[in-house]
């Protein structure tokens, strides 16, 4: 277990790993309490990867102001059985801690054949899975997420959304990567998350869903899409989304 509670390097940024390395593998590493020490825009991450062909297996990272996994660079890496839950970032823009996702994942265009598989997200103060501003497909598949966007007292953070998949934001025409990727949503689960359970965050193109199942969301399946002016909305457009179920099962 590695204890980060105690480093509090003032106005900077904290890694507690990062990880350039490509054909690495990292098992059944514990990582806990990693702090932010920056009050503007920022984010502390527990494992950064910007390397090819690694494998995180089986990582546990919790009950800090982190994200857990965040890769912006790197192709055909593995993230297996990773557990991230109850971080929370109390000090930067004023402790909405919205930059605090479970796993978030960002190629760049290259980093193609990236997958979360197994992977659980709760408790998390902005979303469980996040792959805004991807230049590659990410794939997702039996992966949980689970009251994300709530504190451990269930006080409303952040977005809360279970798995957000895919979109560029205010990013203009020409900067948009060409084609734009399709990422892969399948056998996953999303419960009780504040905003949406699975979210197409305005993507452009559409994505593919299948046999994943969701429950007691805020909406279970939001498939919001956007032209290609990426500016003008729609419902949901060029979407595949087959077998998936929506339970309406009561608490007890």
């Amino acid at each position: 277990m590695f204890v980060f509670s105690a480093v509090k390097p003032p106005r900077l940024r904290v890694h507690a790993f990062s990880v350039s390395g490509s054909w690495l593998h990292f098992k059944g590493i514990e990582v806990v309490g990693v702090q932010v020490t920056i009050c503007g825009h920022t984010q502390s991450i527990c494992f950064a990867n910007d390397g090819s062909h690694n494998i995180y297996e089986r990582l546990s990272l919790h009950n800090g102001m982190a994200i857990g996994i965040y890769g912006v660079k790197g192709a055909d890496n593995l993230f297996l059985n990773c557990d991230a839950f109850n971080n929370y970032d109390s000090v930067s823009e004023k402790g909405r801690g919205g930059n605090v996702d479970g796993f978030g994942c960002h190629p760049p265009k290259g980093g193609s054949g990236n997958i979360f598989r197994g992977c659980r997200a709760w408790l998390n103060s902005d979303d469980g899975f996040d792959c805004i501003n991807a230049h590659e497909s990410v794939t997702f598949e039996n992966c949980w997420a689970f009251r994300n966007g709530y504190s451990t007292d269930f006080k409303s953070r952040a977005d809360g959304n279970g798995f957000k998949v895919g979109g560029y934001g205010s990013t203009s025409v020409r900067r948009l990567p060409n084609p734009i990727p399709r990422h892969v949503v399948q056998y996953c689960v999303a419960a009780h998350n504040k905003s949406s359970g699975f979210y197409a965050n305005h993507h452009l193109g559409g994505c593919d869903w299948f046999y994943n199942s969701a429950s007691r969301n805020g909406t279970n399946f939001n498939m919001l899409c956007g032209l290609g002016d990426n500016v003008t909305d729609v419902p949901g457009d060029c979407h595949i989304l087959r077998n998936n179920s929506v339970s309406a099962v009561a608490d007890r």
